[in-house]
């Protein structure tokens, strides 16, 4: 049996820095870019009971993974542990510590072990770094959310499962805000299905579909075509 630690001070309260972590797209904000996890089901909120299944990709094998939630204190700490996945045992404590006036220390603490044939430094290596990641985007989420965020504010969103959009409407609503994701129309890849009414009272818009700009030669026709899309598109 391993543990791993790790507390960062965060720029707002325990109850704030709770409620982060409850919101939609914070799981999609703490997964590092450079694993390779989809996210198959997931329960609303974190109460005792609930789950989270993802999938992992471990070596050229694609695991299941699915977690459950074993304790709910509210504005102090939650627990998810392992049902089925990748470890022999993975039991882990979202702690949230109150300090200085403003701000709350956020404490993981995981006891787990690994299944045979899987080397503990690499697996401790490994941990490390992803819990690096995690705990330097939930203290720039939350710099965001207390020095600049003005919500909650109704915004609507193209291209919101793309590289780009995923990543924003995760960030969007873990400040609070409520995202409307605008289909495009099918056979009209610059034209979109509008709801009038999802759209009434909107406080902003991100225009985030259009031609991959990242895929072929910029040709004169490739630049065009990235310029229509965007034009029109926003039209």
């Amino acid at each position: 049996m391993a543990n791993f630690e790790k507390t960062t001070l965060m720029p707002v309260t325990s109850d704030e820095l709770f409620a982060w972590h409850e919101r939609p797209g914070a799981l999609e904000r703490l997964i590092p870019p450079w694993e390779r996890v989809l996210i198959e089901r997931k329960d609303p909120g974190l109460q005792k009971g609930s789950e989270v299944q993802l999938k992992t990709r471990i070596g050229p094998f694609w695991i299941r993974w699915l977690a459950r939630h074993i304790s709910y204190i509210p504005g102090k700490e939650f627990v998810d542990i392992q049902v089925n996945g990748p470890f022999a045992k993975w039991e882990h404590h979202h702690k949230m510590i109150e300090a200085q006036e403003g701000s709350a220390y956020l404490k993981d603490a995981i006891t787990y072990q690994l299944p045979l044939g899987l080397s503990g430094s690499l697996a401790k290596k490994d941990i490390e770094r992803m819990f690096t990641y995690r705990h330097k985007t939930t203290q720039t989420d939350l710099k965001v959310y207390k020095e600049i965020s003005k919500g909650p504010l109704k915004i609507a969103m193209t291209g919101a499962s793309g590289l780009v959009g995923s990543a924003l409407k995760a960030l969007l609503l873990t400040q609070g805000h409520s995202v409307y994701c605008i289909p495009r129309k099918q056979r009209a890849p610059h034209s979109f299905d509008l709801d009038l009414n999802a759209l009434e009272d909107l406080d902003a818009l991100f225009h985030l579909a259009g031609e991959n700009i990242g895929s072929g030669r910029w040709s004169k026709k490739k630049k065009d075509a990235i310029r229509l899309s965007r034009v029109e598109g926003t039209d």
